[in-house]
């Protein structure tokens, strides 16, 4: 059995240009992903959105609950 496959040259163009595409949008995603936030401490991001007045109670506290779970921030 052979390993070889054809492609005429608008499926080639086609495939490497959705690999390009695909390779970009990882690229992007990663570098989102490793973002860390500077600040650290969970009392004052709260307190800072608090300020802001844009945010419900329900959100600020759902908020704090997930900052609770994560192992970057801190109380």
């Amino acid at each position: 059995m052979s390993n070889t496959v054809s492609l005429t040259k608008v499926e080639y163009s086609d495939l490497t240009s959705r690999a390009k595409a695909y390779d970009m949008i990882v690229s992007l995603v990663q570098k989102e992903v490793a973002f860390i936030p500077p600040v650290r401490s969970t009392k004052k991001i709260i307190s800072e959105l608090k300020k802001t007045e844009k945010y419900s109670q329900d959100f600020l506290k759902s908020i704090e609950r997930g900052f609770q779970r994560s192992a970057h921030f801190t109380k």
